[in-house]
């Protein structure tokens, strides 16, 4: 299942996200540290390039808070999300950054992974926080091979609800200065 919606936020939501994220403590994490700790179980191509990235966790993996003064944001998004998609549990929600990379090309992109790997059965979503490119990919893993089975620009307002068991990955921007998106895995 892959749902894309567009106008999930209008303007006006959309531009309060965005400015609230601007003064948001960034971490910055190493180029292996995108899929960690399961890049053991990801496999990398000729297309795959990794460089850093900033993030910031507002939930772990259990759905803990993390980060008490995003609080409201995480309310937010789970009470909007509420009304487009049954969900039981928010199982994570962190935002990611990335930023321009000197060698980023429209081919290459970051290590394609599942979020868990727990075998549970799970969403994820990603909201996009400005407007950017590069996109974020879906995947169909076969014989030990990644086919590209979707492309999805970042727009600002826009919605992905994907199945958790579905490989995907970003791709650092070439145009924009960075591209922030919002990941959530629920059940």
């Amino acid at each position: 299942m892959i749902k894309i919606i567009d106008n999930f936020l209008d303007n006006t939501e959309a531009r309060m996200v965005e400015k609230c994220l601007e003064n948001c403590p960034w971490f910055l994490t190493s180029e292996e540290a995108t899929v960690s700790p399961f890049k053991y179980l990801t496999m990398k191509d000729s297309n795959t390039k990794e460089y850093i990235q900033f993030v910031h966790n507002l939930l772990d993996n259990n759905g803990n808070l993390l980060s008490p003064e995003y609080h409201f944001l995480i309310n937010f998004f789970q009470n909007k999300l509420k009304n487009t998609q049954t969900i039981k549990k928010f199982m994570r929600m962190k935002i990611n950054l990335q930023t321009q990379c000197s060698f980023s090309r429209e081919h290459f992109y970051n290590t394609p992974h599942l979020d868990r790997l727990d075998n549970s059965e799970y969403f994820n979503a990603i909201y996009y926080v400005n407007q950017s490119d590069g996109e974020t990919l879906l995947f169909k893993k076969e014989n030990n091979r990644y086919e590209v089975i979707e492309k999805i620009i970042p727009k600002q307002g826009r919605l992905l609800i994907f199945d958790g068991n579905t490989y995907h990955s970003g791709r650092h921007p070439i145009e924009a200065l960075k591209r922030i998106i919002i990941n959530f895995n629920f059940i």
